[in-house]
Formats: structure tokens, sequence, C-alpha cells
């Protein structure tokens, strides 16, 4: 039976779950707990150093969770991807292929799409970070086929 493909709007950006903030602000809470404790032990030996572990380690963790996340935005063809440091533009016919790899987490089965361009180079956004995930996956696959080299890289870099 022939299925048919979601609608996708002329303008497309992604939207952030929220699970990712409210993880977000529990470590920083808890990281203003450890400091306060610190704070009212000033002068116990050791201390300076307990808070730059404390501190590097959140950074470290937030980043660590933020890590797979891309801003993304989709109109009139053209995509933009922004991450932590850097944007990247290209072309919605720029996309060469794509491949889908599932995941077991938690006893759920979590879907990454790994997206390749012309030029060899790929991008995987992972479903637990968007809360549009089928949206944007609708929009970058809409015409593609799925290509099996980048179906290895993709799962190469999943791998341990």
């Amino acid at each position: 039976m022939y299925k048919k493909r979601p609608r996708v709007p002329p303008r497309l950006h992604s939207r952030l779950d929220a699970f990712f903030p409210f993880i977000s602000c529990v470590v920083c809470l808890g990281v203003a707990v450890l400091v306060a404790v610190f704070v009212s032990k000033w002068d116990t030996p050791g201390f300076g150093v307990g808070i730059i572990i404390i501190f590097l380690f959140t950074i470290f963790f937030l980043l660590a969770l933020w890590l797979g996340y891309y801003k993304i935005r989709i109109e009139d063809g053209q995509v933009w991807l922004r991450f932590i440091s850097r944007e990247v533009t290209f072309l919605l016919d720029d996309i060469s292929g794509y491949a889908l790899t599932y995941r077991s987490a938690k006893g759920n089965q979590v879907e990454s799409l790994s997206i390749g361009l012309k030029d060899g180079r790929f991008f995987t956004f992972h479903e637990q970070y968007y809360s549009n995930f089928f949206e944007i996956k609708s929009a970058l696959t809409d015409g593609k086929s799925p290509d099996p080299v980048l179906m290895g890289k993709a799962r190469d870099w999943w791998e341990p």
C-alpha cells in the first residue's frame, strides 16, 4: 500500500527536545549547590582545586550532552546547521543520500539519520535531540535514496 509522505513546510526549524534543557538546568543547580557548600568551607586546604575540578567536570558534561545537537533551519531549499562553534550551509540538492541507523537505549529503539553531501561530508542527527525529528528527516530525505557507503560510515562511527 502506498504511504503518503508528510508535507514539509517551506520553513522548518529544529525544536530541541525538552529533556536536554531540563537536564542542563539540573546539572547547573547541582553545581551551584556544591559551590555553595565549598564556599562555606573557604579556608579548607585544597578548596581551590576542588572548585576547579567541579567546574571543569560540569563544562565537559554539558559539552558532551550537547555534542550531538545541531540547530537546523531549512528554508527555500537551503539548509543551515549551527553547531557549538560553527555554521554549515548547503542546498537540499547537495544531499547525495542518507542512512538510517537504530540503537537500543533503555528498552527503546532510537533512530539516527545520517545525510551525505556530494563533497564527501556527512552529518548525523539523533532522534532524542529533536521533538520534530520526523519532520526534519522527511525534509532532508525527500526524493533521496539510501546510500550503502554512508551506511558503512555511520555504522563504523557508532561501533565502539
